[in-house]
């Protein structure tokens, strides 16, 4: 925000820490809410997995087993949202309280309880009784974005003049005058619903705009004109379904989300379909073509067509799995590789796609019924 700059010399970063354990100069990790094997902005995750696994100790606190949990020394098990106090900053820098509505289940145990249980038992003991609200006191005191923001404020009570439909329910409305977005620099401050509106978080303070065409020469051929490409060739940009958050480790064990999209799925034109002989919902075999035809490009990707005109002619999209994203060698290196693209060229992958051998001319509607809330299409899916 205004007075906001990035800093010029950041701490050790998860990436280098995994630098660390992998050379031996790192001996012991305390992983709380991440899953670095999945998430981590690294091309190989074997590497990531080797590297925690020359760790001396390693401890991982969080609601469920992941990845990286199952490397662990240790599992301390966290409590969830609904299981203890405090407050949540969303993605959108909006900072909500949270009140705890069911005591903690089997032997989790809320975060801040566990982080003063070890650092008692490391001889730095926390005041007794450790409280959330002394935590946001204290992020206030040596944050600036957080100077203004308490309990106090954030539990205020504010009267709205318009009549809420549903008064029961929690709206957008009510939820907006119940939080506040950093920066929030001191008490009289109101938040900051839009940042960057003086100046932006660059050492000048001036935006860092670029129009450039960066990819390789491989997939800028692909892009050439429908009938000139080779067939089976598409050019694809690969991604998440709608429903899985970060690296999934609580959406994935949600019965309703793993129901409505279970396997990866390819949204393609049906122009490219009906040249490629796929039809809708056709189990198909994606192979990410361009750098590295080796081992890593040779590597399939089994999922399901969804043949969707608003989808552009010669393009595609290939929702991935969490799981996939994170270990499949080549969708990791794709990741890695347009992440680290920074002139923001970079977006596409080209990709060979056909029917899985056997299949032709079946359709998972020869199996089951297949979901397709993921389109947003409430004329095709009412959600």
């Amino acid at each position: 925000g205004e007075g906001y700059e990035v800093p010029s010399e950041p701490g050790l970063g998860l990436l280098q820490m995994i630098e660390a354990a992998e050379s031996g100069e790192l001996k012991a990790m305390w992983v709380v809410g991440a899953n670095p094997v999945i998430g981590l902005d690294e091309a190989d995750s074997d590497r990531v997995r080797t590297a925690l696994q020359k760790l001396d100790f390693l401890a991982v606190q969080d609601i469920y087993m992941n990845e990286t949990a199952e490397l662990a020394d240790v599992v301390l098990p966290a409590s969830s949202y609904a299981e203890k106090e405090g407050t949540y900053t969303n993605a959108e820098r909006r900072i909500q309280r949270v009140r705890q509505a069911i005591e903690p289940v089997g032997a989790s145990r809320p975060d801040l309880d566990i982080i003063a249980a070890v650092g008692e038992r490391l001889g730095v003991p926390l005041p007794a009784p450790v409280r959330p609200k002394d935590v946001l006191d204290e992020i206030a005191r040596v944050v600036p974005l957080y100077g203004g923001v308490s309990f106090a404020r954030l539990d205020m009570t504010e009267f709205i003049d318009d009549p809420i439909p549903m008064p029961a329910a929690l709206s957008y409305k009510q939820l907006k005058l119940k939080s506040l977005m950093w920066p929030c620099p001191d008490r009289l401050h109101p938040g900051t619903p839009v940042l960057y509106t003086d100046r932006f978080a660059t050492p000048d303070g001036r935006a860092r705009l670029w129009v450039a065409d960066a990819r390789p020469e491989g997939e800028r051929s692909a892009q050439s004109g429908v009938e000139g490409r080779a067939e089976g060739t598409l050019l694809a940009t690969i991604g998440l379904p709608l429903f899985p958050f970060k690296t999934g480790t609580l959406s994935r064990h949600s019965y309703g989300l793993n129901k409505v999209e279970p396997t990866p799925r390819l949204h393609l034109n049906s122009r490219d379909a009906e040249r490629l002989g796929i039809m809708d919902l056709m189990p198909v075999l994606v192979t990410i073509e361009g750098e590295g035809k080796g081992a890593e490009g040779a590597e399939p990707i089994y999922a399901v067509s969804m043949v969707f005109d608003k989808e552009p002619q010669g393009r595609a999209f290939l929702a991935v799995t969490l799981e996939q994203m994170g270990t499949h060698k080549a969708l990791r290196r794709v990741r890695h590789m347009i992440m680290s693209d920074h002139s923001g060229g970079r977006k596409t992958v080209a990709i060979r796609v056909q029917p899985v051998p056997g299949m032709e001319g079946r359709t998972m509607r020869d199996f089951q019924p297949v979901a397709t809330a993921n389109l947003l299409d409430t004329e095709i899916q009412p959600l």
